[in-house]
């Protein structure tokens, strides 16, 4: 007869208790400690569902979302009639998404301030009112410390 038929619990073992300190610490915000317990865990047993989708929710929570994206698709393809699991891969994929779309307009708008004309007629007036703010606004940011 086995632990479960007789109505007792089965014994813990070292995964288990791995993933237990993993919980513990990630509810109490301790993510490095939750991480490396996870990553202790999957040492064990690198195809444990759970200790996937424990670490993907420890690195979502560290803002790593593509390495959670990547650890939420490997969990997902170990139990893919988990809802859970599909969920939380939706919403990383989504966070991606949304992380990429921002990245490219970060970018683009950090390349039209480089291409940006400034004016030396408006560089002349401010270093006439302000010594060295001419030079801040026109660029050469050494020779506008100096200047201040």
């Amino acid at each position: 007869m086995s632990a479960q038929e007789t109505g007792t619990p089965r014994p813990l073992t070292d995964l288990d208790t791995t993933l237990r300190e993993a919980m513990v610490c990630r509810r109490r915000g301790d993510l490095q400690r939750a991480r490396a317990a996870c990553e202790r865990a999957l040492q064990v047993d690198e195809w444990h569902a759970d200790a996937r989708e424990l670490l993907a929710d420890v690195l979502m929570d560290s803002r790593r979302v593509d390495e959670a994206l990547e650890n939420y698709r490997i969990a997902h393809a170990l139990n893919p009639d988990s809802p859970r699991v599909e969920k939380k891969l939706a919403h990383a994929v989504l966070r991606a998404a949304e992380q990429a779309h921002l990245r490219t307009h970060v970018e683009t708008a950090l390349a039209a301030a480089d291409e940006m004309h400034r004016s030396p007629l408006v560089a002349a007036v401010l270093s006439l009112m302000f010594p060295g703010f001419g030079q801040l606004y026109g660029g050469p940011w050494a020779k506008a410390v100096v200047a201040v």
